[in-house]
């Protein structure tokens, strides 16, 4: 009798022990688990370089077609409002405050250079290429 009664009692021990240990393990769901965070700091990470090279060559973009732009026909007036909607969508979405209207705006702002600005094609294609990415970091912003 008494063997059953230490055999009871060490696994009813055993079973408040292991569930014990089991509720320690879980985390408050307030709080994620630290490999979350580790890959939203990773995933935050990717995205700033993939937003730093996308604006970096739009600019080195418009800096070409500004200096083959003619001074006195609008080209560099328009080269100059790209840039300035540039400087403020990518401020913005540095300061973790995405706002597509501003994004917009530098969107339409190179795409009108792209339309109405004379340039060569290769230079021409470049921007093309460089609204393509833009539109890929606005998706990605958007998730």
């Amino acid at each position: 009798m008494k063997a059953k009664n230490l055999l009871l009692r060490s696994v009813a021990a055993a079973g408040l022990l292991m569930s014990g240990m089991a509720a320690r393990a879980q985390q408050p769901p307030d709080r994620p688990y630290p490999q979350d965070r580790d890959r939203d700091r990773d995933r935050g990470d990717e995205l700033d370089r993939f937003q730093d090279r996308v604006f970096s060559r739009l600019r080195a973009d418009l800096d070409r077609a500004f200096s083959d732009a003619a001074p006195m026909e609008g080209d560099r007036g328009r080269i100059e409002r790209a840039r300035e909607r540039l400087n403020v969508a990518q401020r913005m979405i540095r300061d973790r405050n995405f706002d597509r209207r501003a994004f917009d705006e530098s969107f339409a702002a190179v795409q009108q250079v792209l339309e109405q600005n004379r340039m060569p094609e290769d230079a021409r294609n470049d921007l093309r290429l460089d609204l393509r990415e833009l539109h890929r970091l606005q998706d990605r912003l958007q998730q």
